[in-house]
């Protein structure tokens, strides 16, 4: 194992080399040092993400920092940035970190191409809405990930934007597709072979799968018509008649997955989504490859009403003869079906006037093997929330987190409007707060709720000052999210995370 390998040993385990790839040759940048940004960073710097720029203009004030614990208080007046830009450059030597001491405001306004270069943005703070808007809409136009985080005493908010994201590799295993309701032949054949040459010292190594295909092969004739419940229990006592020991582990295997043959390959949702966008069904110039190759599944599953069989065996109990010859079996299933796929793909890019080897054949092949986990998401633009959001009745349930959202807004109402945050030791400060509230509800059609009210004061008793603790969680949450964007793996947020770290809650909401 290489220097390399060793050191992102885990992470490799999780997003394997080509994610690991993509983080390294990402790029990010932080909006205003504070607790939560500098926890984000913390957890995108330790995978190795590749450059790193840090945005700010303030000196470091040993009265605000001092629980910021990547600021020292040997740092006070000195630039915030080129102080957090030492210190966490100790923490990955291989990460490229820049700092940038101005003003994202005067970015915004006057350099705003200056984000064009990265992959994320991240402002850890808040924004005036005109800024707000005219930073997100520039990033969503440039197909850039946008992530927003905030932290205020015990609670905090996560909320992602880019235009959409699609993920090949979600990582779920609960796709494991078999096929075994829809056996070919060879698999067939290689079962059948298997019960007749293996000897009785051998009759434990024989993998589940053999046993269920061959099984439902014995059944099949006469009891075709039978419902599903009464075949499942044909074949789980055949499965028993053929045990020789009480104790075969891989029979024992073969009667808790007997259900497998009876389950139908369906289409899950998540493909039919994508397969009925317009994405997929029109493809055009500015096509990408993941919408090119989904277009020739969805043609592959509309001629053989199923998809592409992944190649992919989960651990079995069966002797390493039977394991391995099994997985040929169905890596070379899954070699003819993505070369059928291939095919497609050739003649999709034909029609777009591409050269036919744009589209690698491993690329097509990791599709076919993760069609299954295939997802799309779209999200809505910042400015579209801030103007409609997308209102729901929880605003007045003491249960649901949605009042601390509108606590959120009214807070940054408030910030913009006083150039300072909301402070419950201050009478006068209070009654602000809850004007805003009530301003801000009643511009969305609703009354001022009791929930609403509340979550209020608890945000102004922080007076905008941050738990440590509580901004690390969230700031972790912010760097996997962030990490799903880069590599394209696992189910990202959509929209907005509510965090309530005094009662240990989160919850995820489209606003």
């Amino acid at each position: 194992m290489s220097f390399h390998q060793n050191k992102y040993d885990r992470q490799l385990r999780l997003w394997e080399a080509a994610g690991q790839s993509k983080i390294e040759n990402a790029s990010c940048c932080l909006l205003y040092v504070n607790n939560v940004g500098c926890e984000c960073l913390k957890n995108l710097i330790l995978p190795g993400i590749g450059k790193i720029c840090i945005l700010d203009d303030r000196l470091v004030d040993k009265s605000v920092d001092a629980p910021n614990f990547f600021l020292d208080e040997e740092d006070h007046n000195k630039s915030k940035v080129e102080c957090l830009a030492e210190n966490l450059s100790r923490l990955n030597p291989d990460v490229c970190i820049e700092s940038k001491k101005a003003n994202p405001l005067d970015i915004i306004s006057s350099d705003i191409d200056f984000f064009h270069s990265f992959n994320v943005v991240i402002l850890a703070d808040m924004l005036p809405k005109i800024q707000l808007i005219k930073l997100t809409n520039y990033l969503w136009n440039k197909q850039i990930a946008f992530l927003q985080l905030r932290s205020i005493g015990f609670n905090g908010s996560i909320r992602v934007c880019l235009p959409d994201c699609t993920i090949l590799q979600t990582q779920n295993d609960a796709s494991l597709d078999l096929r075994l309701n829809m056996p070919w032949a060879e698999l067939k054949e290689y079962s059948k072979q298997l019960f007749e040459r293996e000897s009785k010292d051998r009759h434990g190594d024989i993998p589940f799968v053999a046993i269920l295909v061959h099984g439902c092969s014995q059944l099949e004739t006469g009891n075709k018509g039978n419902p599903s419940s009464q075949r499942k229990d044909i074949l789980r006592n055949w499965i028993k008649t053929q045990m020789l020991y009480a104790d075969e582990e891989n029979f024992e295997e073969a009667l808790s997955n007997c259900w497998r043959p009876f389950q139908s390959t369906n289409i899950s949702s998540a493909l039919k989504t994508i397969f009925d966008d317009i994405n997929c069904q029109n493809l055009n110039e500015q096509s990408s490859s993941f919408w090119i190759i989904m277009n020739a599944i969805c043609k592959f599953v509309e001629c053989y009403h199923c998809i592409p069989v992944s190649g992919i065996l989960p651990d079995m109990k069966a002797g390493s003869s039977e394991f391995v010859s099994l997985q040929r079996v169905y890596q070379q299933k899954a070699k003819e079906d993505a070369l059928k796929v291939k095919n497609y793909v050739q003649k999709n890019l034909k029609l777009l006037s591409r050269p036919i080897d744009s589209i690698t054949d491993d690329e097509i092949f990791q599709f076919c093997k993760n069609a299954s986990q295939a997802r799309y998401i779209k999200y809505r633009k910042i400015e579209e929330e801030l103007n409609s959001p997308l209102l729901t009745d929880l605003a007045s349930d003491n249960e649901s987190l949605v009042p601390w959202y509108f606590a959120f807004r009214c807070f940054d109402i408030y910030k913009e409007r006083y150039n300072s945050s909301p402070d419950a030791s201050l009478t006068s400060s209070i009654h602000k707060y809850e004007e805003i509230a009530c301003e801000f509800m009643k511009s969305l059609g609703q009354s001022p709720t009791q929930s609403v009210c509340n979550a209020c004061r608890e945000i102004s008793r922080s007076a905008g000052a941050e738990i440590h603790s509580v901004s690390a969680f969230i700031g972790a949450i912010a760097a996997q999210e962030a990490i799903k964007f880069l590599t394209r793996q696992y189910i990202p947020l959509n929209n907005t995370c509510l965090v309530d770290a005094a009662h240990a809650r989160t919850e995820s909401f489209s606003f």
